[in-house]
């Protein structure tokens, strides 16, 4: 079977209750801020800034580059090691990669006017020709991201977003 070569991208892999979920989004979007917020709220982290992925079987595997490991930069503050800020359970060294996450800047009624209200912005991105459900949300300051992000994550564990056949 043939496996496409491991790629790297750039965003953030984080793991919310042993779901692996790839962050994706321009830069500047808030991928590491929402990566704090998650942290604090006791999830943990793979990669920060990279995420390097590779096939295994049918699933994808991300984990740290080598530049990368066990850190995190937080702007302003500089680049730390993510056990000094989040205690030593804080990082994981990979993880499958179960859905992914997109932050976009677009204005929200521009991103949300054609989504099925009952399905909310859900779609499939392939990667590493692994088809992903991923969720495209809007970033606005007033959004509780870190929330709207676990809520998505506990859909994704219900097996609800996964086996939809409604996503294209």
């Amino acid at each position: 079977m043939f496996h496409p070569a491991p790629t790297s991208i750039h965003g953030t892999l984080m793991q919310i209750e042993q779901q692996g979920v790839l962050i994706t989004g321009e830069s500047g979007r808030g991928k590491s801020d929402l990566a704090l917020a998650l942290l604090e709220r006791k999830h943990q982290i793979v990669a920060d800034d990279m995420v390097l992925l590779k096939r295994h079987g049918e699933d994808i595997i991300g984990m740290h580059t080598p530049d990368s490991c066990a850190k995190m930069e937080v702007r302003g503050l500089g680049i730390h090691p993510i056990s000094d800020l989040f205690g030593p359970h804080a990082w994981v060294e990979q993880s499958i990669v179960h859905w992914q996450l997109n932050l976009s800047d677009k204005p929200l009624e521009l991103l949300y006017q054609h989504q099925n209200r009952h399905l909310g912005n859900w779609h499939r991105t392939q990667r590493l020709n692994v088809s992903l459900p991923t969720l495209t949300l809007g970033v606005s300051e007033a959004r509780p991201l870190a929330i709207i992000v676990e809520l998505a994550n506990r859909l994704v564990l219900r097996q609800r977003i996964h086996l939809s056949e409604d996503l294209q």
